[in-house]
């Protein structure tokens, strides 16, 4: 079966018995009932669909909350300094804001890091941390949308004798238990359930609600704000509209009237009801393109700047960057579609010299909608070579990554299922193509 631009799709092959026995059951229709089996809806889900019954509220609580919350009561009542560490995207934007504001609302003392994403690259090393903390006398460090992995990085604050936190979402490749690091990640509970599907703002969202909850710091904390960030970080990450998720998307942009947060509200300039569209298609696209282009921590200033004029000042930025990132994405994707492209191959592996590097992961998402096969796009970086890629479904980017870094292929990678980053020597190029082929 193939699409309009021929792209070939495969019918997943479901037993007619089946689907007549689900439709029977629920008195449903056909299409209907091969459409929940399909995308394995629970019964719950499946029930709440059809009688639209769908919670008002839901909560989440989390082991990991309890550990963590001491080291922020003991920050707050020892006045210790914190440094918040976020990621380049709109979920670690986001999740930055949220445990940024709170922090700063009940009056501890934060610095934050966004990293540059071709100086840094993704999440911390040791060589940044070793500058970030010289002389800051920071008594805890929370990572956002990153970390997961970072053991040594961990293992080297605790020497240096920090303690930290990390909220992420990230898969975790091993599981490790360390001193004075606590870890909120859903991926540590095996086996995995609806909470793993949770996005970091999310996750920060629930934190802050149970340390509101338990230790009464008394400030006026909006937390529909928090939820509607929680629902533009789900939305944007691509998390799935399930469950939990669809209630924090319909909820966050219903509960929260968006011309009170006049940063995002100029940003997306529209006068009526925010929709998921306007978020996945308009406010993601536009915040992202800063850090491909070099500008990282752009829209975290725009979220915690208080003064109009310099909100509009930041915006401009941000709608110029972004007009500027899809020009060059556009010419990129030609070019690289002109080159010669095996029509057997399993994957898209395309290597360029000379990609712009914050552009790889869009470009592949890209190839992915119009080939529907996993998709690597690879440039130099410095004296290796960086590649993005993004995936379908029964490809798993992250486990696979992860393989490729235990037998020596790359030197560096990880992701989750559907998307993923790696860096490789020059001569593993070849080699690694083959890898992802087999």
């Amino acid at each position: 079966m193939k699409s309009i631009n021929e792209t070939e799709w495969r019918i997943n092959n479901i037993p007619e018995r089946l689907i007549l026995k689900k439709k029977q059951d629920l008195n449903i229709s056909f299409l209907l009932s091969k459409i929940f089996i399909d995308k394995k809806y629970s019964d719950e889900e499946i029930h709440n669909s059809i009688n639209k019954n769908q919670k008002n509220e839901i909560s989440y609580t989390n082991n990991d909350f309890v550990s963590a919350g001491r080291f922020i009561k003991d920050c707050y009542i020892n006045k210790k300094k914190i440094l918040i560490f976020g990621d380049y995207d709109v979920d670690g934007y986001s999740s930055t804001f949220l445990i940024y504001d709170y922090l700063t609302n009940i009056n501890l003392e934060c610095d934050y890091y966004i990293p540059d994403r071709f100086i840094d690259g993704y999440g911390p090393n040791k060589l940044l941390l070793k500058k970030l903390i010289h002389k800051k006398n920071y008594g805890l460090i929370i990572f956002l949308d990153c970390a997961s992995n970072s053991i040594e990085e961990i293992l080297y604050l605790e020497k240096c004798g920090l303690k930290n936190i990390i909220i992420d979402h990230h898969q975790i490749y091993e599981q490790k238990t360390f001193n004075n690091t606590i870890i909120i990640n859903p991926q540590k509970e095996l086996p995995l359930n609806i909470y793993s599907k949770f996005c970091a703002t999310t996750l920060s969202y629930f934190f802050l609600k149970y340390l509101e909850n338990s230790f009464k710091f008394k400030k006026n904390i909006n937390f529909d704000k928090y939820l509607f960030l929680s629902a533009i970080a789900t939305i944007c990450d691509q998390m799935p509209l399930r469950n939990h998720n669809k209630v924090i998307v319909e909820n966050g942009l219903k509960n929260f009237n968006i011309n009170k947060f006049y940063n995002i509200k100029k940003l997306i300039n529209t006068s009526l009801k925010v929709t998921s569209s306007d978020i996945g298609f308009t406010l993601g696209p536009i915040l992202n393109s800063a850090s491909r282009l070099g500008y990282s921590n752009l829209p975290f200033k725009l979220l915690i700047e208080k003064k109009n004029t310099n909100i509009d000042k930041l915006i401009i930025k941000l709608i110029t960057l972004n007009e500027k990132r899809k020009k060059i994405q556009a010419n990129t994707v030609n070019m690289l579609t002109k080159k010669s492209q095996n029509n057997n191959s399993n994957i898209i592996f395309k290597y360029e010299k000379n990609i712009n590097e914050g552009l790889l992961g869009i470009i592949a998402a890209n190839f992915v909608e119009r080939f529907n096969k996993p998709s690597f796009i690879l440039t130099n970086s410095g004296n290796s070579i960086k590649c993005s890629s993004r995936s379908i479904s029964g490809f798993d980017i992250g486990n696979i990554f992860h393989l490729a870094v235990k037998k020596k292929i790359i030197t560096k990678g990880g992701g989750h299922s559907m998307a993923g980053g790696c860096i490789l020597k020059k001569d593993k190029l070849n080699e690694f193509n083959n890898f992802l082929e087999a």
